[in-house]
């Protein structure tokens, strides 16, 4: 989710309305919110533990690999860190094992294993 603070624009309307926000108030209520979307997201990642994932392996990242699943868009959602064989551009399934951060999951390449069908 993205979310940032307001920033008022020269020449639109609400440039000039009377009672601005301070920046600090801007400032503590966008964490606010980072902070109860973080919980939801890792609350989220955790239902999905154990679950067989298709992922597209992305790239080497020194002794694992890089992937997304198909619900990752790149440079903003998720990433999931595998363990295994495969070759960056190529589709694999893995397991989540576990959460890293809310950016970032583990996984197991498991060879020959179907993509469970309710893992979103």
């Amino acid at each position: 989710m993205g979310v940032f603070a307001f920033s008022g624009q020269p020449g639109t309307p609400a440039f000039s309305l009377p009672g601005q926000v301070p920046e600090e108030v801007k400032q503590d209520r966008l964490v606010e919110i980072l902070d109860v979307q973080q919980t939801i997201t890792i609350a989220h990642m955790k239902r999905l533990i154990g679950k067989h994932l298709r992922v597209l392996v992305e790239e080497n990242e020194g002794d694992n690999l890089v992937g997304r699943t198909q619900y990752d868009m790149r440079d903003v959602d998720r990433v999931v860190v595998l363990e295994g064989s495969a070759s960056p551009g190529n589709f694999t399934v893995a397991r989540v094992e576990r959460i890293m951060d809310c950016y970032r999951w583990a996984a197991r390449i498991v060879p020959e294993k179907q993509p469970d069908q309710s893992s979103r």
